[in-house]
């Protein structure tokens, strides 16, 4: 906090050209306050090697006495393998004469300037050369506020925070740059999670170059932070759009069950479970895309511009009114509430309804999520043989899981008769999305606990199918061997593997034996579904 007003007042000073003393006061407390954060960086560039990064095909950057150094206009820019949301990067660079480089930050590599940002490096060469597109800017985006060192020849430092919706740029340990992005117009599509990247040395001269050397950061989103408040409701309306008064943006919050001020033990969102729950949508999506990595997800539902990130958090914008946005959330949180993950136990919902999993209290936590649905708990433990007054979208959701499961019967009899079964996964996959599309119907509110047991068995069987066709894959590459494998095969069909001997498992056998777990598990989900 102390910060934050250190800043706004240290920019505010900047354009006072006649109080130079106090800005200069400001800016030594600013250093003084930055100065407290922890050290706890990792390398992304050491001088040794580039093993966190992705090379270009065509090159562009080369490892030279232990900096990064590309020089001229040919080659391609260099991008981490790792996305980061919220961060703290720090980088040394040098520029030649003309030196024309830039780091770029939250950016899909394959369209960086189109999903990310660029603060810009820029040698004092060239005669455009603004403050809206000089070194430290967001280039094009946001101007500097504060002119850096723009000496060549010298090593130079950088910082960049990323933190939500500000980023604040330090060149040589002075602020220039602080952005409030949700006020910028130009950024309101910019991605706010992407790759780190640095851009090849635009000069044209033979000879300019621009180099990199210590680069470290500290991913702020790997350190445990404290639950926020719940707005009532679980929404969080805020101002009308800037380009568009007429629509707003908004924002809501997939509650998962931990008090305001608790830490966070765990993400909110299971990554692989959300994109295997959205990968269902792309017919009220558009353009739909999720990163198992970083549990984030974006794309358009409607009109309406969607970004689900990790901690439960669904930011909206250009919705027409604040119920336009509540009916597309509504539909949202059905989607993906599957891959909340309990504070109790470190285990997604769906994981929990298996009742496998015992709870660290009195019961799951993650059974109180939802701020528009919430599960009702008389029907966490539900089978078919279970009556409820509407039966007809649950019957056809039995329906489908019956397939499912006979389905899989039938792929894990062709393996053990050494038969190689057909891929069918397309139409698996097919049955899971009208399970998911039966869920979110507002017409089935109340029952989501009912619809979220048959989904978690479909989870677990369509892992068991994956599991059979990576079996396949093996026996046809001579990986592993078919008398093993069908042996494990039946075990496994009998519901008896845990009885398998295991202890003495070459190399070659491990894969196939966890491969084959997932099928029995899926085996004996069945059965306690159907009670037998």
């Amino acid at each position: 906090m102390v910060a934050a007003l250190i800043e706004k007042y240290y920019l505010k000073m900047l354009k006072m050209k006649n109080i130079v003393s106090i800005g200069l006061f400001a800016t030594l407390l600013l250093i003084s306050c930055l100065g407290q954060e922890d050290d706890d960086f990792t390398a992304l560039f050491d001088g040794r090697n580039l093993d966190e990064w992705i090379p270009g095909p065509e090159g562009g950057f080369e490892i030279i006495n232990g900096e990064l150094y590309t020089g001229g206009e040919e080659g391609n820019d260099l991008f981490t393998k790792k996305w980061y949301c919220n961060y703290v990067l720090r980088v040394e660079y040098m520029l030649s004469d003309v030196g024309n480089s830039g780091v770029l930050i939250r950016c899909n590599p394959e369209a960086a300037w189109e999903t990310g940002v660029e603060v810009q490096l820029l040698a004092p060469w060239t005669p455009w050369r603004d403050d809206l597109h000089c070194t430290g800017s967001l280039y094009g985006h946001v101007a500097v506020a504060n002119r850096p060192d723009e000496t060549t020849g010298i090593w130079h430092k950088m910082e960049i925070k990323c933190d939500r919706h500000t980023i604040r740029v330090s060149v040589d340990d002075s602020m220039t740059t602080l952005a409030k992005i949700d006020t910028v117009i130009t950024m309101a599509d910019k991605l706010i999670c992407g790759a780190i990247g640095l851009q090849v040395n635009h000069a044209e001269k033979e000879g300019q170059y621009a180099k990199f050397r210590n680069i470290y950061i500290r991913d702020l989103d790997a350190e445990p932070e404290p639950a926020p408040e719940q707005p009532e409701g679980g929404v969080l309306l805020s101002k009308p759009c800037t380009d568009s008064p007429d629509l707003l943006m908004a924002e809501m919050r997939i509650f998962n069950g931990v008090n305001p001020g608790e830490p966070m033990k765990y993400g909110v969102l299971d990554p692989s479970i959300l994109c295997w729950l959205l990968d269902c949508v792309s017919s009220r999506y558009k353009d739909m895309r999720c990163s198992k990595e970083l549990a984030y997800a974006w794309g358009d539902m409607e009109e309406i511009k969607i970004h689900i990130l990790r901690d439960g958090r669904v930011r909206m914008r250009r919705a027409r009114s604040a119920e336009h946005a509540l009916a597309s959330f509504k539909i949202i949180e059905r989607t993906v509430m599957g891959a909340i993950i309990c504070n109790c136990c470190g285990r997604d919902l769906l994981t929990v309804l298996t009742g496998f999993v015992k709870s660290a209290g009195e019961y799951h936590s993650v059974l109180d999520a939802g701020s528009t649905v919430s599960l009702n708990k008389e029907l966490v433990d539900w089978t078919p043989e279970e009556k409820i007054v509407d039966t007809k979208p649950i019957s056809q959701m039995v329906d489908l899981i019956d397939v499912l499961y006979s389905e899989l019967v039938i792929r894990l009899d062709l393996l053990i008769k050494g038969e190689h079964p057909s891929d069918n996964a397309s139409e698996t996959r097919l049955k899971i999305c009208k399970i998911i599309s039966l869920m979110v119907d507002p017409m089935n509110q109340g029952t989501e606990a009912v619809f979220l047991r048959g989904l978690t068995l479909a989870f677990f069987i369509d892992g068991a199918m994956i599991g059979l066709r990576s079996l396949n894959q093996l026996i046809n590459d001579q990986l592993t061997n078919l008398d093993f494998v069908v042996n494990l095969l039946r075990a496994a069909k009998k519901r008896s593997l845990q009885n398998y001997e295991t202890e003495s498992l070459s190399e070659s056998e491990i894969l196939p034996i966890a491969h084959i777990n997932r099928v029995e598990r899926a085996l004996r989900l069945y059965d306690l579904w159907k009670k037998k």
